[in-house]
């Protein structure tokens, strides 16, 4: 579904930045002591309704990679980046394939840990989406500039199972072709707040399997939108933890 070359450009952009960043594959949350190790996060997700479109109703699923890397700056512990390819099918258009989309965040985290067993987490990142209108040829390029800011708390069921949840708002421009032809720089803003909860197993010393499920549970400038009610969105993700 995806091409080569489009993996290949995601797969140095994301190696060049070193912590590169659509949903997240990866959160701070899933790396157990960021601070200590470096983790790799390979994964697939499937969203329910896209983000670059404005139709009624839509989804889109795609393969991402994840990095967080860990700083030791007072007040930030960790960097964590992520760098997807995204197709999306508009189901309101039967037989229409939709975008394909190239996305990265990157962003800056902090942990506390004022309890046994428990850690959470803070975040913030900036958003860069690219949509390759197939269907728009005057039109294949459109920036989602927008931002997050989140919160997590994990806690340690045990040696294998870690739980967590946490909040997310996310500003972002919400444009593609249909929407934003000729409105001369008016692109439409979405403003959410997002819950989201992930179990991860561990596999080995190195190695796990994340799933993360996630809502947007509220949309502010609903007017300004479609106000389509959101299903569940998944992501599936292995990871490798690399101890430095």
């Amino acid at each position: 579904m995806f091409g080569r070359n489009k993996l290949v450009k995601t797969l140095t952009i994301t190696l060049l930045l070193v912590c590169s960043v659509c949903p997240s594959f990866a959160s701070s949350s899933d790396n157990e002591e960021p601070g200590k190790a470096i983790e790799f996060a390979v994964g697939y997700v499937k969203q329910d309704l896209c983000w670059t479109t404005n139709v009624a109703d839509c989804e889109v699923d795609g393969v991402g990679i994840a990095i967080i890397y860990p700083l030791d700056w007072g007040f930030i512990d960790y960097v964590i980046a992520n760098a997807a390819i995204f197709e999306s099918t508009e189901h309101s258009v039967p037989g229409e394939t939709g975008t394909k989309n190239d996305l990265y965040k990157l962003g800056v985290g902090k942990k506390f840990s004022p309890i046994d067993d428990f850690t959470f987490f803070a975040e913030a990142s900036f958003i860069v989406a690219n949509d390759d209108e197939n269907f728009y040829a005057w039109e294949n390029t459109n920036y989602n500039d927008g931002y997050e800011l989140g919160g997590v708390v994990a806690h340690q069921l045990n040696r294998k199972i870690k739980i967590g949840t946490g909040v997310k708002f996310q500003k972002y421009q919400n444009c593609s072709a249909i929407k934003c032809h000729g409105l001369k720089g008016k692109k439409p803003v979405i403003k959410n707040l997002e819950v989201n909860f992930y179990v991860r197993y561990m596999l080995s010393e190195k190695f796990s399997l994340g799933y993360r499920a996630f809502k947007v549970a509220k949309i502010f400038n609903e007017s300004d939108y479609n106000g389509r009610d959101r299903g569940f969105s998944h992501i599936v993700a292995i990871h490798y933890r690399y101890q430095l």
